[in-house]
């Protein structure tokens, strides 16, 4: 069985707020439609919620690494590289510290990423090999 399409206006009150909640008792069999002067006050006159959403098009995960792609691009621009592909290795590994350590900053366009200080250490000197010195026949 297809649903009934029915459009009230004046659903804010009176009437026409009446048959829609008679409608909406069986909303299998109706799919109602109400013209009203605000959406609030239509809500709240059927006793309901309104609620407004901003739905992605894309994956959290995806416009996430999009984003930091993105920020990571605009730091490492400003450098020069040897080559496009040593570049896009760069924003890649840059991008993925911006999902590591800051996410939530990746819409800052003031947000800067902190450079990790490695601890200097003071390089260890290799083995010198001890100089060759024959050893004398024990004959």
């Amino acid at each position: 069985m297809t649903a009934r399409t029915i459009l009230i206006t004046g659903g804010n009150g009176g009437l026409g707020l009446a048959m829609a909640r008679a409608f909406l008792d069986d909303p299998a069999a109706h799919r109602v439609f109400l013209g009203v002067r605000s959406r609030r006050e239509a809500a709240a006159a059927l006793d309901a919620e309104l609620v407004y959403a901003i739905v992605p098009r894309r994956s959290l995960a995806r416009m996430l690494q999009k984003q930091a792609r993105r920020k990571a691009g605009e730091e490492l621009a400003r450098e020069q590289w040897a080559t496009a592909a040593d570049l896009e290795a760069a924003v890649e590994k840059r991008a993925a510290e911006w999902l590591l350590v800051r996410p939530r900053a990746l819409w800052d366009d003031k947000a800067i990423l902190p450079t990790r200080r490695l601890r200097s250490r003071k390089p260890v000197p290799a083995p010198v090999p001890a100089p060759f010195r024959p050893q004398p026949d024990a004959t």
